[in-house]
């Protein structure tokens, strides 16, 4: 009687640890829909960050030339960025054809876990579409300023006048929206 009565509060403990633990999964991730760092309607705010060649270029580089910029910050140990590159890769052309410039980054210091370089990645997952992409890695400042929580797959589409017209999180389940921003879906 007693062991069943030990084995019943064990699983009473984890069917509530359980639940608990979902709930704050589904509240964090609501919450990151809707506020994944900054907002829409912001200017991009100018960072550094390295390319893959190790030349550290300014975001501001790449914007006012009449180009959109993804800016696609994807941790190399996460699986859902790795889908996220390879959707990225299937939409290339399309992109490339509305004008839309993708800057693929590394998080600093992949957030804290080690993966595979990016380079690595990008070329692994998106193959010979990785020449359409810029690769690099976020500064500290640049990863502070645009995933404040750590979101191992978040982006931002900027305006050729550097506005944030579209944010969001797992890219590769959350395409259709960026394509209908551009003009693609």
């Amino acid at each position: 009687m007693i062991v069943n009565t030990r084995i019943l509060l064990y699983v009473i403990i984890i069917v509530i640890l359980t639940v608990v633990t979902l709930s704050l999964i589904i509240v964090l991730y609501n919450s990151s829909v809707v506020n994944v760092g900054i907002k829409v309607g912001d200017y991009a705010p100018n960072a550094q960050f390295t390319l893959d060649n190790g030349t550290t270029v300014d975001l501001s580089d790449f914007l006012h030339h009449g180009h959109y910029v993804l800016l696609y910050f994807a941790a190399t140990w996460c699986s859902s960025c790795a889908y996220g590159v390879l959707t990225l890769s299937h939409y290339a052309q399309l992109l490339a054809a509305r004008n839309v410039t993708v800057i693929i980054l590394e998080p600093y210091n992949d957030l804290g876990y080690s993966g595979t370089p990016v380079g690595i990645f990008v070329k692994y997952f998106a193959g010979n579409n990785s020449r359409l992409f810029i690769i690099g890695y976020a500064s500290l400042e640049m990863t502070e300023a645009y995933d404040p929580h750590g979101y191992p797959d978040i982006y931002y589409l900027i305006s050729p006048n550097g506005r944030i017209i579209y944010s969001n999180v797992d890219l590769s389940n959350t395409i259709n929206g960026l394509l209908d921003v551009v003009g693609v879906g």
